[in-house]
């Protein structure tokens, strides 16, 4: 367990190319790197091309069949789950390596797909392993105990992060939504999206914020909302990631973020709360409140890398003064004590 911005991807690197120099055959040593999605394949590959490994590499995106002359074939879990039965190769290799493996489920099919690859050697990297017991032991019985761990908190002390600092917004409404027993959340929801004091707040926060800011969103409609909002903004560009928007797109998106200051970038969570590497990144906005323990340290994790012009991150944590939102809310406040993150808050 390596905290996100630990050095991950280049440490798997490292203990791939440990095994291919210790293999007896180099031309028929084979190795898969299973990343969670399309754009972590490009991105994986990238940083594997600059950590100067000698085995030879590919990626498989389903859009091109991989080259099976390749030492290390770096695959997303979509078209594992989708080509495994019709691909023999896949069975029997001499290393696996998940990658953010927290999303490995004790009832998910690519759980029991890791369980049928055949080798002695499965190895899984992540920064947080999941709470539930079920989900931790199903983890540890398909790729092994925990052999090396390093919090963020550790990497922050030691200076190899950058400090956070969370600002909580309290955020107070005169009415309340329509709750019933069936859709309370999702009417909560729909009431906290389409508040024009909520998203005009949002755009005035953002107005006086320098450099890159990130907004979390969980659904299409609320990152629709705010990007109507945002757009109004003044020497800002703004941009919205979500699930149509193509793996080239997002690559383009995150290198503008790399080499400019003052873009925003609303972006779905599941999207880009896990693996995404942006350096350039000084403020993160968790605007869908939330209370997954996974999602929230992945997402601090988002802005944690150190940059020249940052000194810390600074999180804005929206927690809307509803029944599910103070909930949710609270739920958080104890992950921020977990992680050691000091916050404060501000009602509104």
């Amino acid at each position: 367990m390596l905290g996100t911005g630990a050095g991950k991807t280049f440490t798997t690197a490292a203990l791939i190319e440990n095994y291919f120099q210790h293999c007896k055959d180099k031309d028929t040593f084979k190795c898969i790197v299973l990343v969670p999605d399309l754009g972590l394949v490009t991105q994986t590959y990238d940083e594997f091309m600059n950590c100067g490994t000698t085995f030879k590499l590919t990626k498989w995106t389903g859009k091109m069949k991989p080259d099976l002359t390749a030492n290390v074939v770096i695959c997303n879990i979509g078209i594992v789950q989708s080509r495994f039965d019709e691909s023999d190769w896949m069975k029997y290799v001499d290393l696996l390596i998940v990658d953010e493996c927290h999303k490995i489920k004790s009832s998910n099919k690519i759980s029991k797909i890791i369980s049928k690859i055949i080798t002695p050697n499965k190895y899984g990297f992540t920064g947080t392993l999941p709470e539930d017991n079920l989900d931790k032991w199903s983890i540890i019985g398909k790729l092994g105990p925990v052999i090396y761990e390093k919090s963020s908190y550790e990497l922050r002390v030691e200076d190899y992060l950058a400090n956070v600092e969370i600002k909580i917004i309290n955020i107070g409404y005169k009415h309340s939504p329509v709750y019933d027993g069936v859709n309370g959340y999702r009417a909560e929801l729909d009431f906290i999206y389409e508040s024009d004091r909520r998203n005009l707040f949002l755009q005035k926060l953002l107005t006086k914020l320098d450099n890159n800011s990130l907004i979390l969103v969980n659904h299409i409609k609320h990152g629709e909302a705010l990007l109507e909002h945002l757009q109004n903004i003044s020497g800002k560009e703004v941009y919205f990631i979500r699930g149509e928007v193509d793996v080239e797109e997002r690559d383009k998106i995150k290198k503008i973020m790399e080499k400019k200051s003052n873009v925003i970038c609303i972006a779905i969570s599941a999207i880009f709360s896990t693996g995404v590497n942006i350096k350039n990144i000084h403020n993160i906005i968790f605007a869908a409140g939330g209370k997954s323990f996974i999602r929230t340290v992945q997402s601090i994790g988002r802005g944690l890398r150190k940059h020249e012009s940052k000194d810390k991150l600074v999180i804005f944590d929206i927690c809307d003064k509803l029944r599910y939102g103070i909930r949710h809310s609270n739920k958080r406040k104890q992950i921020y004590d977990k992680e050691k993150i000091k916050y404060v808050e501000k009602d509104i």
